[in-house]
């Protein structure tokens, strides 16, 4: 029973660890794509701007 039950932590520890990790991902995914997103919404300010002079 101790044994199964280590087992269990164990896997738990290593999904947890694992999920984690992919948590930090998607923040660095999300903080890319906003910068990305500001520098597009700047590129068309900039676009308009020298159409509609």
């Amino acid at each position: 029973m101790k044994q199964t039950v280590d087992r269990l932590e164990q896997k738990i520890d290593s999904r947890y660890e694992q999920l984690t990790a992919q948590i930090e991902d998607i923040k660095l995914d999300l903080n890319f794509i906003a910068h990305r997103t500001v520098d597009n919404e700047r590129i068309i300010y900039k676009l308009k701007e020298m159409l509609f002079r």
